[in-house]
């Protein structure tokens, strides 16, 4: 990755009184922490789970001999599925009877209804509910298989990974994480190639379901940002705005994240 000089980065504080939050009605109150803790979580998984997919190669390697670049590949599964989770449970939320008589009560502008249905529409499909109930927050046994991988596997994919140390998880099954690939095969169902007659590798149909994801996340980010912030201006007396500078902002595809590390000095024996 080419260097480059980093950028400064406005972030905006908005400011209420602490009096404010307390004059709230017990349900405004609560559908304000609500919305906010559905916001941290969803952007933070969604900004992780896009930086993983960063650090991926465009097409992954059959069979890769890197045990980093296959720890990689673990977590942007495994970010993936929580963030499928994350979403279908905020969706869930929004659509509950304290949060959805707050948001109901909110001007919402036409773009935002367009893309609240949008949203819906969206998530109405079978993919994030089958990855939620049956590979994200539940683990169905059933699903643990490599049915539509087995044709492509060979003695380079059995295998696990584990460092001498042993630190605190210095263990990686890249077996299991066919496994999840195998599942999101499973839910992208078959995709034509360009070549008449032929149908696309697992190991890239996969991606079929990875970038419904992201797109779909995204989304639900946008929609859900903009409620938030729609039901602090309509609920929250006093607000002031500040405009702070981040100096040195890093890129979001700046700095990898590596599984195989040195252990802290304190934990080193």
């Amino acid at each position: 990755m080419a260097d480059h000089a980093r950028r400064p980065l406005a972030v905006n504080r908005l400011r209420f009184p602490a009096s404010a939050l307390k004059d709230l009605c017990e349900e405004q109150r609560s559908s304000l922490l609500l919305l906010g803790l559905i916001v941290n979580e969803t952007n933070w998984l969604y900004k992780l789970l896009v930086k993983a997919v960063q650090g991926l190669p465009e097409v992954p390697a059959a069979h890769p001999d890197d045990p980093e670049e296959e720890a990689r590949w673990a977590l942007t599964l495994a970010l993936t599925t929580t963030l499928v989770g994350k979403v279908h449970e905020g969706w869930k939320s929004i659509h509950k009877p304290r949060l959805r008589a707050t948001l109901a009560r909110l001007p919402l502008s036409d773009d935002l209804k367009a893309l609240k249905k949008q949203v819906g529409r969206r998530l109405s499909g079978k993919l994030f509910s089958d990855i939620r109930n049956k590979m994200a927050f539940h683990y169905d046994e059933e699903m643990f298989d490599l049915s539509n991988l087995m044709d492509y596997l060979d003695d380079r994919d059995t295998h696990i990974y584990a460092t001498p140390q042993g630190y605190r998880g210095d263990l990686l099954s890249p077996l299991s994480t066919l496994a999840v690939a195998n599942f999101l095969v499973g839910l992208a169902g078959p995709r034509a190639s360009s070549e008449p007659g032929a149908t696309v590798e697992p190991l890239v149909a996969y991606r079929q379901a990875l970038d419904e994801v992201i797109e779909v996340a995204g989304l639900f980010c946008q929609f859900a940002c903009d409620v938030y912030a729609a039901h602090i201006a309509g609920h929250v007396p006093g607000l002031m705005v500040r405009t702070l500078s981040i100096p040195d902002a890093p890129e979001s595809g700046d700095e990898r994240v590596f599984f195989f590390v040195h252990p802290p000095e304190n934990l080193e024996s």
